[in-house]
């Protein structure tokens, strides 16, 4: 855990940019292109629409930017198991924001 906090402890953390860009797949075709783009519509706007600030805060930062959970809980102020707890609960929240859009099959 230490390794892991010292290897990210020069890298700039900014837990409210997002990059979408780095979620789609490059080697997709023409259809799956289509398909993704249209479910990244849907998962952005429940991400900006059912989570609160905290749960989107600890979202995009495990999720999209692949920050390890306990840099992330250092970086907030928190500890581990709340950043687990908040995103345990983004990912039910958009679970069923996704089953309502009807992506019922996925999993956030």
């Amino acid at each position: 855990m230490r390794l892991r906090q010292r290897a990210w402890s020069r890298r700039r953390v900014a837990l409210d940019e997002l990059s979408w860009e780095r979620v789609a797949d490059p080697a997709s075709g023409a259809t799956e292109a289509i398909e993704e783009e249209e479910l990244a519509t849907v998962v952005r706007k429940a991400v900006e629409t059912a989570l609160t600030r905290h749960q989107r805060q600890v979202f995009l930062a495990a999720v999209v930017e692949e920050i390890p959970i306990d840099v992330i809980a250092e970086r907030l102020g928190s500890t581990r198991g709340a950043v687990y707890k908040a995103l345990h609960d983004a990912r039910r929240k958009l679970r069923e924001a996704l089953a309502s859009a009807g992506f019922g099959g996925l999993q956030a």
